[in-house]
């Protein structure tokens, strides 16, 4: 028999056996996603690192906060006494931006909220933005499709650089202004598209810096978004980078600066937090990995031993088959490329039904969205077909070790086992 009718014939087995089918095709999905859903919750466990290096274009291990505890501390004149600090500044915040001038903005980015959901995004009347200091450029993930830095432009004086993910490209163009007036229809401020951004573009959340950070966002996606510059100025606190190898000096440097004129300051290493971060994350998905590997060595064996007891009872149709010229062999691919079908039918349906549940639940960002994407490529899918294909091979060996070892008119008679 040729191949392609064997796929013929293990396909229509598939669809006059429907209800059998049907039942194990449910059981072997249910089985299949509870297995992705262990796999995702401990992949993403901890992840938090991941979310952080995905909008720093440096070492996280060179990136520290200094905290600025007294009242009327220069920190920008502090920090700038040091030579080791390549760069310094802040991500101020990320929030809706209701000057109207800007509204045209939200045509583009509607539907495709960063950092807020979707219900709150409509109930603001306005744009998402990150705000950021210019001397933290060079620290994001922040690449340049079009346009100039913010570093080469001389100064801001009253206008706000904006820069624009490259999906607004063709309804905005780089040297577009929007114009802030007051009553008196002066203006106050000029928004000024500087360039665009590539969509893999991202940026730090603003308080990484905090163990308290429950939502341990770690960074906002700019695949729609909108990054406003502003220029360094003093606040309670500032990021600065420097060389990995230089941190402790640094940190060392900041402090001795800060007590010369009687402030305090307190040095946050990010890595630290970062990790302590991700070591708390863990913590709840301790002992989920031994469940999973049992679970599924039960699952393999149940799906296995009952896809194995289907095929035996349908020995009399393979007696037929036999009795009318086909071969063991035959019968044997047949079994396999049956099996096979509804591996490759269970692992497409619960991968479909995994991948929405996730977005629909855990993906209130940007972020989220290619973490999820992530995660499902390179840790969820492999595990799910090998199980699948591990099921498929045991259930067809099961029967074809038995059935080698038996006549045409015993699988006539149903004399199997």
């Amino acid at each position: 028999m040729k191949f392609k009718s064997k796929l013929k014939v293990a396909l229509d087995m598939c669809i006059n056996d429907k209800w059998k089918f049907r039942a194990a095709l449910i059981t072997t999905v249910a089985f299949l996603c509870i297995v992705m859903q262990i796999i995702y919750m401990t992949s993403t466990s901890g992840i938090y690192k991941s979310r952080v290096n995905m909008a720093l274009s440096k070492d996280v291990e060179g990136l520290l906060y200094v905290e600025f505890k007294s009242d009327d501390v220069n920190g920008k004149e502090i920090i700038e006494s040091i030579p080791e600090i390549e760069n310094y500044g802040n991500v101020y915040f990320a929030g809706m931006n209701s000057t109207p001038a800007l509204k045209k903005l939200r045509e583009v980015q509607e539907g495709h909220q960063a950092f807020y959901s979707k219900e709150e995004y409509e109930e603001y009347d306005g744009i998402e933005t990150v705000v950021m200091s210019k001397g933290m450029w060079d620290v994001m993930n922040l690449k340049l499709t079009e346009g100039k830095k913010p570093s080469e432009y001389d100064t801001l004086g009253n206008d706000t650089l904006i820069y624009l993910s490259e999906v607004y490209r063709g309804k905005i163009s780089c040297g577009d202004t929007f114009e802030q007036q007051n009553i008196k229809g002066e203006t106050v401020r000029r928004y000024v598209v500087a360039g665009f951004l590539n969509k893999k573009s991202a940026i730090i959340d603003s308080m990484i810096y905090s163990t308290g950070n429950s939502e341990k966002k770690g960074s906002y996606s700019l695949k729609y978004g909108i990054v406003e510059v502003v220029p360094t100025v003093n606040s309670d606190g500032m990021y600065v980078y420097c060389e990995p190898k230089d941190c402790e000096a640094v940190s060392d440097k900041i402090e001795t600066a800060a007590a010369l004129n009687d402030d305090i300051v307190r040095v946050i290493k990010i890595s630290s937090v970062i990790n302590y971060m991700d070591r708390e994350s863990k913590k709840s998905t301790k002992g989920l990995f031994e469940v999973a590997v049992v679970f599924v060595l039960f699952m393999v064996l149940s799906l296995s031993f009952n896809q194995t007891c289907s095929c035996i009872r349908q020995s009399g149709t393979y007696g037929i088959w036999m009795a009318n010229g086909l071969d063991k062999k035959d019968v044997n691919t047949i079994i396999f490329l049956k099996n096979l079908y509804s591996a490759v039918i269970s692992v497409i349906l619960a991968s479909v039904l995994m991948m929405v549940l996730w977005h629909k639940f855990y993906c209130t960002n940007m972020i989220n969205h290619m973490i999820i994407n992530e995660v499902f490529t390179k840790k969820v899918l492999a595990p799910a077909v090998l199980i699948s294909l591990a099921v498929s091979v045991i259930s067809s060996a099961a029967p074809v070790i038995i059935f080698n070892k038996k006549q045409t008119v015993d699988y006539l008679r149903g004399g199997i086992l």
